[in-house]
């Protein structure tokens, strides 16, 4: 089964980190978090690399498993809210699709620039 990544990636890779050192801190295997988690080992390596965003209150669930305090826990929780959040690229779409064109055309792969060579004998 296939997870959809969403949002920022700074956000993702942070919170990852921060679960990854609480883990670690109390002692605690993948394997055995996994297990107490009810969760694969392959999903808490995602989350601890950032490659997959969390529901806060899937972070609350971490965070009491690994004895987290209430401060961390509410900071990662709404961290947790921010990998969901789009990133600042969507906003300069028009931007990034001109830049992009503007590369194609470059190297020459833009179809709407491309110029048409006459075979030999129409020369």
């Amino acid at each position: 089964m296939s997870e959809v990544v969403t949002g920022s990636t700074a956000p993702r890779r942070q919170l990852g980190r921060y679960l990854r050192d609480l883990r670690k801190r109390s002692r605690m295997t993948v394997r055995l978090a996994a297990e107490t988690l009810e969760w694969s080992e392959a999903k808490i390596w995602r989350i601890e690399t950032g490659q997959t965003s969390m529901r806060s209150l899937d972070v609350a669930a971490v965070c009491r498993v690994y004895a987290a305090r209430s401060d961390m826990t509410k900071a990662l929780m709404g961290l947790a809210k921010e990998t969901r959040a789009r990133g600042w690229w969507p906003s300069y779409g028009d931007v990034t699709r001109g830049l992009r064109r503007l590369h194609r055309i470059g190297r020459g792969r833009d179809p709407r620039h491309r110029t048409h060579r006459r075979s030999g004998s129409d020369q």
